[in-house]
């Protein structure tokens, strides 16, 4: 057949598909595109009442370590939402394309799996920054990456509200994640 230069959409989680998990700089070439994943250089979860939210084994740390087997999860004693989870960049900021959620490698939904989420990119100054999106992942537990309406440059931080998730019926509001990626994508010339 004649190869055609377009990029399939499962090529969006191909960090999370374990290609080139654990290489320092992450990069995927595609027909047309490069995809190169940004490095988070620190995280913060706060709860809705400005308490820190991380249950012990599951430290938010987890959430960008290249393994989708640990993750980030809020405390399990309390219902914490809306939870705020803020990833920070280097200084220079980071070109941004697209973002992807892993809820848990299994992708079965359970406790913490994102439904409604108010997506914010910080390029620099305090606070959130411009809210980009409110994106609803359906508290479905999949893998799902979210485009950006183009791509945006010099973003110093990207900061999810998580204002439901699965079993927030119950009163347990609860944030998980086993890995948030920031990918950029360029053309390959």
């Amino acid at each position: 057949g004649i190869m055609t230069n377009t990029t399939k959409e499962s090529d969006k989680n191909v960090f999370i598909k374990g290609k080139i998990l654990n290489v320092p700089v992450q990069k995927y070439v595609a027909n047309t595109e490069i995809y190169i994943k940004n490095k988070v250089v620190s995280a913060t979860a706060t709860a809705g009442n400005g308490e820190d939210t991380e249950q012990p084994q599951a430290e938010i740390e987890l959430s960008y370590d290249g393994d989708i087997t640990t993750g980030y999860h809020s405390r399990w004693s309390t219902n914490d939402l809306p939870i705020r989870l803020s990833y920070v960049f280097d200084d220079a900021g980071v070109n941004l394309d697209y973002i992807t959620y892993c809820y848990k490698e299994s992708q079965t939904p359970g406790n913490g799996a994102f439904g409604s989420v108010e997506i914010y990119l910080n390029k620099g100054g305090h606070g959130l920054g411009e809210k980009v999106m409110t994106y609803d992942f359906g508290k479905t537990g999949l893998t799902t990456s979210v485009k950006l309406d183009s791509q945006h440059t010099g973003v110093k931080s990207v900061t999810f509200i998580v204002r439901t998730s699965h079993s927030d019926t119950a009163g347990d509001g609860f944030a998980a994640c086993a890995e948030m990626e920031f990918v950029e994508v360029q053309k390959n010339k």
